[in-house]
């Protein structure tokens, strides 16, 4: 069972699609440009699909990506907590005062900051390919994917899908670059994302997703968040790249499940 809809929320119409009927909610929150469907496509349906009668998952398009837009997305060093108080809101409006989250890539970030801003509303978080500091070496492999018409024809084409045209689609892409890359320039190298004193904070437990053979994001990330998460356990697929969860989604399945039955008995 699927539903979907919006909520204007500050100042962006905010679209969320929902999956499953079961008691144990869980927020997904996509990575950058994306939607449900398009990053978590395994985990909601197909043979490594979660039990839709257990789960209700609720994936939210982040402000300016997906069919939240216009406007354009805003990007600033607050990007971030923004997109928190967004999800924070949509869930409100859904009547979920209580629920878990499965975040992927800028997602990831998302799925950190909210434990620790409200930590009364989040039971547990997921945080897949978690991207946490910049320097120039960790921006330098995004900056490679700045040519959205050099990604992999699948994946080209699945966003093209969502923004409609391929100048839509690069422009998209382009601010988040910029963001990124200027972001670094005025902070200086070692900007955290998510700072340490953040992480130190969050008291629900954390799984950590990383595939080892990330181009993007190097094993230094997850280390650094397992390192200031109190309740914190880093899951590894040596042979995973930045969509392991998906290249991986039984395995992954297997992990995130425990994890989450691990979380509600209180044996984390």
């Amino acid at each position: 069972m699927t539903a979907c809809g919006k909520f204007d929320i500050n100042g962006y119409p905010i679209w969320y699609e929902k999956f499953g009927t079961g008691s144990d909610v869980v927020l997904l929150i996509p990575g950058a440009l994306g939607t449900g469907r398009s990053d978590f496509k395994e985990q909601l349906e197909g043979p490594h699909a979660f039990d839709l009668k257990r789960y209700t998952f609720v994936a939210v398009e982040l402000p300016g990506w997906g069919r939240s837009r216009p406007p354009i997305r805003a990007y600033d060093l607050d990007v971030y907590h923004r997109d928190a108080d967004c999800c924070f809101k949509l869930m409100e409006n859904l009547g979920h005062q209580t629920y878990s989250i499965i975040g992927w890539s800028d997602g990831a970030k998302v799925a950190l900051l909210m434990p620790y801003l409200n930590p009364n509303r989040i039971t547990c978080s997921v945080a897949i390919g978690i991207f946490v500091r910049a320097t120039k070496q960790t921006i330098a492999p995004l900056m490679l994917t700045r040519d959205t018409k050099r990604w992999p024809k699948e994946q080209y084409d699945t966003y093209l899908e969502i923004y409609g045209d391929e100048d839509t689609f690069q422009l998209v892409w382009d601010q988040h670059i910029n963001f990124c890359r200027v972001a670094m320039k005025v902070c200086g190298d070692g900007l955290h994302l998510v700072p340490p004193e953040t992480l130190r904070q969050i008291r629900c437990p954390v799984l950590l997703v990383h595939g080892d053979k990330d181009p993007l994001i190097a094993l230094e990330h997850p280390l650094y968040c397992k390192e200031n998460i109190p309740d914190s356990v880093l899951h590894r697929f040596p042979g995973g790249s930045h969509n392991c969860h998906q290249v991986f989604a039984a395995e992954f399945k297997k992990v995130v499940q425990n994890f989450f039955d691990n979380c509600e008995s209180g044996g984390f």
